[in-house]
């Protein structure tokens, strides 16, 4: 009937939900950490209540990385929404944001956000691609993290 929507085609491409990918960058912004500090996990994957997360069976990260990979989510959701790190971080990042202060075991993670952010800028193209991935499939996982990481890396 006209005006009904067409179903979609197997395999078609969907356009995800504003909320989707900014679900993605976050976890893209973890999962670009863990990559950047050779990290293996097993996947990314992003729920449709909002929330995602990267599954790691054993972090080995020194202090510094480990808050590093915490507030990547935040620092790349934030700059995902072009809205301030702050407002992420007393939203959904706030968990993020403790995990940080846990990891380096003080209040002050201001080293740990310019670290963050830095990560992100010189990583940002496979940020967008592991984003993009994982806002498309619900998730993703580290073998194809990876591929993508390599493809989009720049030596």
């Amino acid at each position: 009937s006209a005006g009904s929507p067409t179903p979609r085609r197997p395999g078609a491409p969907v356009r995800p939900s504003y909320e989707a990918l900014l679900t993605a960058y976050h976890e893209a912004g973890h999962a670009a950490a863990l990559l950047a500090h050779c990290v293996k996990f097993q996947h990314v994957a992003i729920f449709e209540n909002g929330t995602g997360t990267v599954s790691v069976n054993r972090e080995t990260l020194d202090r510094r990385r480990a808050a590093t990979r915490c507030l990547c989510g935040p620092v790349a959701e934030a700059r995902f929404a072009r809205c301030t790190v702050d407002s992420v971080l007393s939203g959904p990042g706030m968990a993020d944001l403790e995990a940080a202060r846990e990891a380096l075991g003080r209040r002050d993670v201001t080293d740990a956000l310019t670290w963050a952010k830095r990560l992100l800028d010189r990583h940002w193209p496979a940020v967008r691609a592991l984003a993009e991935a994982i806002a498309m499939d619900g998730q993703l996982s580290y073998q194809r993290a990876l591929s993508i990481w390599h493809a989009t890396e720049v030596p």
